[in-house]
């Protein structure tokens, strides 16, 4: 028997007689970037996903004599591409034991993770998974940016390292003040021209449908957001009570939606825009109508980590401007999808949020 076929008799998915094994693995590699196993969590993410498939939880591990070595999670959904839907999974967590690196291992968990699915992505991922994604076959699909937008320059000081007791950093922020009231107006104003507006809402109903028929057209490549989706997402997760909830309304119809929270960056409160759709010609009012909203909020800034069409365009003129840092994003093809590379292999048609994949899940 050759090696690899060996060592494959030994990648299954997890069961729950193998969790305590599982949980003595990630302590004992103390990796700070992934989190210990959570049942509950466990539950949201496998049991409850509306795409889940029928052959089981896309959790796969390696073990041997009851010890586990190495573990790769996916998180499914459906893929939206050319409007055609396909099977898809979010590859997320893998990570082998040091000791039993370098002996295809990853490999293997990675390749069992990607046959489940006719489509897998994979984003944030690191240099190692990133080698190990190449000799795979994935395709390298370019990168999300940061934006951020000032909301109070005053608040913002401590994300720069700077005292608001130095009279530099003072004169410097009420300057920024000053800049921002303009800006301000100006956001209020192409709110109203536009005749956008904001509504709140508890929880996502059927006009998440209405939003996704509208909109998914415009975008090539983008992960199904119907309501069962978003219900899922954001409504039947343990932190529901921490993502706001809006739908966009442009002369009383229903055309989008958007999802902010807090969080806290070096003491100071600041909102992430977590998710949001509406057709391309929107994103601008709808970024607009955000900043109105949240101008007399106690948050300092408002942060979005997206991949979008022409985002930079769009951001700029309202006071976004683009952070340093960004996210790699790779994606690998199942054979039998019959689907060309091609079809998404552009950066420029990929439509992605903070509400794919784990990134929001991660103190982001």
């Amino acid at each position: 028997m050759k090696y690899l076929d060996r060592i494959k008799r030994h990648v299954t998915r997890l069961t729950p007689e193998a969790q305590t094994a599982l949980v003595a693995f990630q302590r004992e590699v103390q990796d700070p970037a992934l989190p210990l196993f959570d049942k509950q969590y466990y539950q949201w993410m496998h049991e409850k996903n509306p795409h889940k498939g029928s052959d089981g939880p896309q959790f796969w591990i390696y073990r041997k004599d009851g010890i586990v070595h190495g573990q790769q999670v996916g998180i499914p959904f459906l893929l939206s591409v050319q409007g055609k839907l396909y099977s898809a999974s979010w590859a997320i967590d893998l990570l082998v034991r040091p000791k039993f690196r370098m002996r295809g291992i990853g490999n293997l968990l990675g390749a069992a993770h990607q046959q489940d699915s006719d489509i897998s992505v994979g984003i944030g991922i690191s240099e190692d998974a990133c080698k190990l994604y190449r000799r795979a076959g994935w395709l390298e699909l370019g990168k999300m940016r940061v934006f951020i937008r000032p909301l109070d320059t005053r608040r913002m000081l401590p994300l720069f390292n700077c005292s608001p007791d130095n009279p530099g950093s003072r004169v410097a922020a009420m300057l920024g003040n000053a800049f921002l009231l303009v800006l301000d107006k100006g956001c209020s104003l192409l709110a109203w021209f536009s005749g956008v507006k904001l509504e709140r809402t508890e929880q996502f109903d059927q006009r998440a449908d209405q939003v996704w028929a509208v909109a998914s057209k415009f975008y090539p490549v983008i992960a199904k957001r119907d309501s069962k989706s978003l219900q899922w997402r954001f409504d039947a997760i343990a932190e529901a009570r921490h993502y706001q909830r809006f739908y966009l309304y442009k002369n009383d119809d229903v055309c989008g939606y958007l999802v902010l929270r807090n969080s806290k960056r070096n003491g100071v409160t600041v909102v992430n825009i977590v998710d949001f759709l509406c057709p391309p010609s929107l994103i601008t009012p709808l970024m607009a109508v955000c900043i109105e909203t949240l101008r007399c909020s106690d948050a300092a800034a408002i942060y979005c980590r997206a991949l979008f069409p022409k985002a930079g365009k769009r951001l700029y003129s309202l006071g976004f401007c683009k952070r340093p840092f960004f996210t790699r994003i790779m994606a690998g093809i199942n054979e039998k999808s019959g689907l060309a590379p091609e079809a998404i292999s552009s950066e420029s048609a990929w439509f992605i949020t903070m509400a794919d994949s784990d990134g929001d899940f991660r103190g982001n």
